[in-house]
Order: structure tokens, then C-alpha cells, then sequence
């Protein structure tokens, strides 16, 4: 079997390692990618980003190393303090499971461990993709054309995978009223009070009546004050979505309009934070560059693979094209889940691979099964993640303390009774695989 990964960002790499753990070494797999190289494609990606419980299980299962990478670069934080505008302090959210904070080019840096010489190609640009009675192709923009069994569409909210199966008109990306600014803040550039604040939050979540900003150490407890980066992230309600390359002093003065009056138990936090960050004293631009985000939603895909046909094939396809990642639940941020979706997304896939590769038809069965188990997990997610933003849009001081109440019975609500409620950071896809074998072989 030839396999072919569109995308070498986080889900096109979390399916090559789950490939390669899962099937066997017969198996031919393919990366293409537009970057042009391994170090400008992850300093493009800047942000930071969470490693939460449910996707360091289904990471570690495909790619131990790059699990010991993250722990090794990244905060390990256990919980969020969670606090209002007024700097009332509303508890602590998590504190049973650890979670993984850190640069998201970090976590590119992480799925790059392993990775076999050859097997990405970058600079590749795929300007379509589509299947035949036999086979997949991929079509470059030089023209070429490669030819394959299975087209893994990880190629995020601007899928080229995904237009193959619902058209370029179909499902496109939707601004959401939301835009979020995240970058780095260095650490030594704040006040000894503000740095002791934010080494006993670790991570901490503020909102307010018209937005959100959140901060957190971003590299591990022990590194040294003078390297030590906190990364933020601000998210506000504009009707225009902004430009990505608005310049620095807008930036700046949009965040201070947002925070600046908001209150935390450490003087001046929010504009110390964003001052810092607009004069960055470092030099990798890993930390260097603010990040503009108007967030972009896709509306719930009903498929995820070509099983269902293309828009240039007949009705029922066979399943030669499977999307994973962004291309396939592009949603904003709020949920945390992002990165650890598509982790569960290679697993499961290639745990399915595994299992029906010996079928005469195998790939079908795969789609089948696939999209049984993560579309209705995915589903859930996302509206967890919708309603999150709800909070973070303009609201009444009704709605506020309404918002505020239920935050704080949260926070102090038994951890058992959590997860009882929320059981999402449990999820185990290895477990959830056997299951459903199971009762399709009954």
C-alpha cells in the first residue's frame, strides 16, 4: 500500500507516526508540504498552544519521543487559576490530570523526531486531489502528478482534501465574531511581584463583559529567569475580522484598550504582560512575532472521507481520500482540544489500518468505522468549545455574574464530579477502537 499525507503541519506528522507504528514497514508513506523547509515551517506557526491529558495518551501511543520532548520544553500544569475584570480570584479549573503548555512550534518541533530522511518533501504545493476506480491522485502545482492507494487530507481549514470531496464552494471557513492576539512575553522583563504571581498561577484565565486574556509560563518551572517566556493570549468581539499583519503599535493599542483597566491581584499584570511583548529583548523568532487570529469556524462536515463519493466521482467512492486535523473539524479554540484531536485522529486512524489492511477491501470498513467513533467525539467537543466562547463575547453584568457563578462552582466542585460531568480528558482511543471491533464483530 502507498499512502500519501497532505500537510506536514501537527495532524499530517501525528499521521505519519501513526502510520508507522501501527502498519507494516511494506507500507510506503509520503509527506508533502508547502513550506519550503522543517525550520521556516515551524517558525511560521508561533502561538501557544495545550497539551491536554486525552492527547498526550494518543500521542504517547504513536511517538513516545515526542511526548519526552514536550515534557522536556513545555509547563506542566496541573490546573488554571480562574479569575473576573475585578480580579476576584473564582478558583482553580483541573488539578487531577496535567496538561502541557508550551509554543506550538515546539510541538512541530516535537512530531519532527523520528521522522524517517526522505519521507517529507517540502515546498510541494497540491492544487488537487481526487480519486479514481483504482487509485488516488495528488496534483502538484508544477504539474506533476503522484499516484497512490490512500490520501490522508491533513491540510487544515483551507483543505485542498476537503474540496475534493465537497467542492470549493462548499464548507468554507466562517469568521465567528472572535479575534484573538497571542504572543511572548519575557519573562525577566517583569516586576519580582508579577513574577512570583505568575509562578504560583502557572497558567491563568481572566474574563471579563467584552473578552478574555489568558497567560502561562510557556517553557518549564526550571528554566532560568533570564530565558523564561510567558505566552498570552487575548480574545475580544470585533464585527470586522483584522488583518493578520496589523502593525505592532495597533496591536499594542487594541490590548490596552481591551485590558488595561482590568484589575488582578499583581499590579499592572495585563500591561506590564502586553509591554513586554511589544518589546521583545529576544532574538528567536519563535517568540518575536505577535499573532493576530480572527477565529474561523467550519460548519460540521457530515463525512470525512471520499466513502460517500466526490464531487467529480460517482455517488459512493472508495474511500481513498480520509481528512484528519483542521481539514476535517476546523473549530476556534476554546475547548483546548485542537492539536489533541488530530492526535486522536492519527491513532485511531492507524489503528484501524491496522486492523482491516489484511481485507480484501479494506479501506471502506476503515472510513466506515472511522467516522463512526470520531465525528459523534469530535461533535461533542466542538459545542463544548462553542458554548466556552459564548463567555468570551460581549455580555450583560447579569450574564457576567451569572458566568461567574457557574465558574466558581466549577472550580470547586469535587474533581470526580468533574469528570463525571466532563469525562473528556479520559478519553482513551486505543480502548474505544476494541470496543467498537467488538460489537461490529458480534
Amino acid at each position: 500500500m502507498k499512502v500519501v499525507i497532505v500537510g506536514g503541519g501537527i495532524g499530517g506528522l501525528a499521521a505519519y507516526h501513526a502510520l508507522h507504528t501501527y502498519l507494516p514497514s511494506n507500507v510506503s508513506i509520503k509527506v508533502y508540504e508547502l513550506y519550503q523547509t522543517p525550520n521556516t515551517a515551524t517558525s511560521g506557526i508561533g502561538g501557544g498552544i495545550g497539551i491536554v491529558p486525552n492527547g498526550l495518551r494518543a500521542l504517547n501511543a504513536i511517538s513516545p519521543a515526542s511526548v519526552l520532548y514536550l515534557w522536556a520544553h513545555g509547563n506542566v500544569c496541573p490546573y488554571f487559576v480562574v479569575r473576573n475584570q475585578n480580579g476576584t480570584t473564582l478558583g482553580r479549573l483541573g488539578g487531577l490530570h496535567d496538561r502541557i503548555l508550551l509554543p506550538r512550534a515546539s510541538v512541530h518541533e516535537s512530531l519532527l523526531l523520528g521522522m524517517a530522511n526522505g519521507v517529507t518533501e517540502w515546498g510541494r504545493k497540491v492544487v488537487e486531489v481526487k480519486e479514481t476506480a483504482d487509485a488516488a491522485q495528488v496534483v502538484f502545482e508544477d504539474g506533476t502528478v503522484e499516484t497512490c492507494d490512500l490520501i490522508i487530507g491533513a491540510d487544515g481549514v483551507k483543505s485542498i482534501c476537503r474540496q475534493a470531496l465537497f467542492g470549493k464552494d462548499a464548507y468554507q471557513a466562517q469568521y465567528d465574531g472572535l479575534t484573538g492576539v497571542g504572543g511572548f512575553a519575557p519573562f525577566s522583563s517583569l516586576t519580582p511581584a508579577l513574577q512570583n504571581g505568575i509562578k504560583a498561577d502557572q497558567a491563568a484565565m481572566t474574563f471579563s463583559r467584552n473578552g478574555f486574556f489568558g497567560y502561562a509560563l510557556s517553557l518549564p518551572l526550571s528554566t532560568p529567569v533570564s530565558e523564561q517566556q510567558v505566552m498570552f493570549w487575548s480574545t475580544y468581539a470585533t464585527d470586522t475580522p483584522p488583518s493578520r499583519d496589523l502593525p505592532s503599535e495597533e496591536i499594542r493599542a487594541i490590548l490596552m484598550e481591551k485590558h488595561d483597566s482590568w484589575k488582578s491581584p499583581f499590579a499592572g499584570a495585563f500591561r506590564q504582560i502586553i509591554d513586554a511583548a511589544y518589546r521583545p529583548t529576544i532574538t528567536d523568532s519563535r517568540f518575536t512575532k505577535w499573532l493576530v487570529l480572527p477565529r474561523y469556524e467550519i460548519s460540521p462536515l457530515p463525512y470525512w472521507s471520499s466513502l460517500h463519493g466526490t464531487v467529480l466521482g460517482p455517488a459512493k467512492g472508495a474511500a481513498r481520500i480520509i481528512l484528519v486535523g483542521d481539514a476535517a473539524h476546523a473549530a476556534a479554540p476554546d475547548s483546548g482540544q485542537g492539536a489533541s484531536m488530530a492526535f486522536e485522529d492519527a491513532q485511531m486512524l492507524g489503528l484501524l489500518l491496522r486492523h482491516y489492511l489484511p481485507d480484501s477491501d479494506p479501506l471502506p470498513k476503515v472510513a466506515k468505522a472511522y467516522e463512526d467513533m470520531r465525528i459523534p467525539r469530535v461533535g461533542r467537543i466542538l459545542r463544548i468549545g462553542r458554548r466556552q466562547a459564548e463567555g468570551k463575547r460581549e455580555i450583560s453584568w447579569f450574564k457576567a455574574a451569572v458566568r461567574d457563578l457557574v465558574l466558581w462552582i466549577m472550580c470547586h466542585l469535587p474533581l470526580r464530579v468533574m469528570l463525571w460531568l466532563n469525562p473528556t480528558h479520559l478519553y482513551d482511543v486505543e480502548k474505544e477502537v476494541a470496543k467498537y471491533l467488538a460489537a461490529v464483530a458480534r
